[in-house]
Formats: C-alpha cells, sequence, structure tokens
C-alpha cells in the first residue's frame, strides 16, 4: 500500500453510535475503566540530553468527533493527556469498529496506533510508545513545470526545513520527508528520510553524478533515470526527482527538479522557511 493510501485510510474511521454508551463529557486517562475497553498505554519519551524528561505529557485524539460531540462536527476527538509510563485510556465511548488514536506532543513527532473495538472489547489490549524528538530536515530545491531545464525563468527556487510529513511545494505532491525507524521509511523512529507517497515507474528520484554540485546541475535527466526509491536525508545528498503530481497521467508529468539536503537538526532552523506539523486546535 503507498503512503498516500496509507494516509487516506487512517482518516476512514468506522464510529457506531448507536453502540457507544452515553458520554456528558470527554473520557480521560484514568484507571477505572472497564478491563473489556481499557487500553493500556506506556509511554516513554527519546532523551533530550539538554533537557529534563520529568514531567513531560503527550495528547491522545480520534481524528474525527466522538459521539458525545456530535453538536460539534468540526471539534477533533480529544480523548486524554497522558505522562510518562503506563496509561490507561477509556475506549468505550468510540463504538465498535476500526479506530485510529493520534499522539502527538511539542517538539515531539506525532503518530498513531490503530484499535479495534468488537463489542466493546479493545484490541490489543495494551501498546507502548515511544516520542521522539522532531528533526528538521533542511533542503535546497528548484523545480520546472514546463520541462527538464533547471535553469531559467521558469524554474522556480527555494529552500526550506521540513519534519516528519512535510512537503516541499510541487514535490510534495510526490513525496515527503518521513521520520522512520530505519533507512527503509517505515515506522516511527529518529531517522528522516524522503519517502514516496506516490509510487510510479519511471518517477521519483535520480541521484546526481558522484561529486557534482548543485548549481551545475542545470539539465534534468530522462524518464528512464527515475525509480521510487526511499533515500536517506543525510546532509550533501543531490536528487533530481520527476514529480507525476495529482493530476497528471504517466507518460505526462507535473514537472522536474532537483533538490538538495543542506542539513539535518534537532534545532529549529532560525534562517529558513520551516513547515511542520503541529497539534490539532
Amino acid at each position: 500500500m503507498t503512503r498516500a493510501r496509507y494516509v487516506v485510510a487512517s482518516c476512514i474511521i468506522i464510529l457506531i453510535a448507536s453502540s457507544a454508551p452515553a458520554q456528558t463529557t470527554q473520557p480521560q486517562a484514568v484507571a477505572g475503566a472497564s478491563p473489556s475497553s481499557a487500553l493500556k498505554l506506556s509511554v516513554d519519551f527519546e532523551e533530550n540530553p539538554s533537557a529534563l524528561s520529568d514531567g513531560l505529557t503527550a495528547r491522545v485524539w480520534h481524528p474525527k468527533p466522538l459521539p458525545s460531540q456530535e453538536k460539534n462536527p468540526g471539534k477533533i476527538g480529544d480523548i486524554a493527556e497522558v505522562g510518562q509510563g503506563e496509561n490507561t485510556i477509556d475506549t468505550s465511548v468510540f463504538g465498535d469498529g476500526k479506530h485510529y488514536l493520534y499522539i502527538g506532543a511539542d517538539g515531539f513527532i506525532e503518530q498513531w496506533l490503530r484499535i479495534n473495538i468488537d463489542h466493546g472489547q479493545v484490541a490489543p489490549a495494551s501498546a507502548s510508545i515511544t516520542m521522539f524528538r522532531t528533526r528538521y530536515v533542511v533542503l535546497r530545491y528548484a523545480f520546472n513545470t514546463k520541462g527538464r531545464e533547471l535553469t531559467g525563468p521558469n524554474v522556480k527556487t527555494g529552500r526550506m526545513a521540513l519534519t516528519h510529513f512535510g512537503m516541499l511545494p510541487y514535490f510534495g505532491e510526490d513525496w515527503q520527508v518521513w521520520q522512520a525507524e530505519s533507512e527503509r521509511g517505515f515506522g516511527f523512529g529518529t531517522i528522516p528520510v524522503l519517502a514516496h507517497h506516490r509510487v510510479a515507474e519511471q518517477y521519483g528520484f535520480a541521484p546526481a553524478p558522484d561529486g557534482a554540485k548543485f548549481d551545475d546541475l542545470n539539465t534534468a535527466p530522462t524518464e528512464a533515470a527515475y525509480h521510487p526509491k526511499t533515500y536517506l536525508a543525510e546532509p550533501g545528498l543531490i536528487l533530481f526527482c520527476r514529480v507525476l503530481g495529482n493530476r497528471a497521467r504517466p507518460p505526462e508529468q507535473l514537472g522536474y527538479g532537483k533538490v538538495m539536503v543542506e542539513d539535518v537538526t534537532l534545532t529549529k532552523p532560525a534562517n529558513v522557511p520551516v513547515k511542520e506539523r503541529g497539534l490539532p486546535k
């Protein structure tokens, strides 16, 4: 499954309000939930040597309003605030079906957890999650929607710092920065990669020649050079890119471009625009 379909799938939540018990208040992370509906969530935070981790908390939310929030259809389903260690989440308000719980905290990447509720019983009954600190990937780019030339009046250029789920203009229609558990780009972790959410042959990345300088790469390769391969985001990486985009159909394309990873840092850059995914309001 492509990451685009995976992300879309994460938003298709089955809420059966008639099977959920009546609620007058939002659920809290308490130990009083019935055993069948109680999700034991163990939370840890990646250590920051320059800051104390005591007292850190994360938010848990459902991407859709809960049955108890039907009068506020634009509101997310806030579930609880959880701290380091074991927490108990009362899932009885969700109703039977498949659900995604999102977990996020300031300074840490957003993650999700899949659960299933059948006749009021949640599975899995327990889960562990580590909150990983946000990495900033500073990228320089050039993009042409008119052809393979990477200089001239049709070329859009810029620099931007992206975090987990982050997408550059134009390029973001096919790929994004993903903070993964490995260089292959799966799961959640400490390793930022450039990963495709739209997969098609003869679209994707093509590595620049060894020793090439970004400013000297004036023409993108032809179609056969590109593949939707995941690349580790490491300083000095230079890639050509052919983007299919949201509206084009093979053998057409949105355009051609080039990107260079200038830096990967735990510190939010001050000298470039930053695109990061914040907590929901």
